[in-house]
C-alpha cells in the first residue's frame, strides 16, 4: 500500500500481497489452475494505480468496507 500511496487498503491490496509472496501458496495453486500470475499481478497493478493517492504520508492505514466483510468469515 506504501507503494502505491494509498491510506486505505482493499481486496486487490490482500491479493497482490499474496501473489508476491515468494513459493506462496496462492500463486503455486493459481498455476496448478492454469491462471498466468504475472497477467494477474499486472491487472490488480493497473487497478491498484486508479485508486485515489494520498497529498501526504499517513501513519494510519484504513480497511474498506469490502475488506470489513471478509473478515467477518
Amino acid at each position: 500500500m506504501r507503494k502505491y500511496q494509498h491510506i486505505q487498503w482493499d481486496v486487490e491490496h490482500v491479493m497482490m500481497s499474496l501473489l508476491e509472496q515468494a513459493n506462496g501458496l496462492t500463486g503455486t495453486l493459481l498455476q496448478h489452475m492454469s491462471i498466468d500470475n504475472y497477467r494477474l499481478k499486472a491487472s490488480l497493478d493497473q487497478a491498484l494505480n486508479k485508486y485515489p493517492k494520498a497529498q501526504y504520508e499517513s501513519t494510519q492505514l484504513y480497511a474498506t468496507p469490502r475488506i470489513q466483510a471478509i473478515s467477518q468469515f
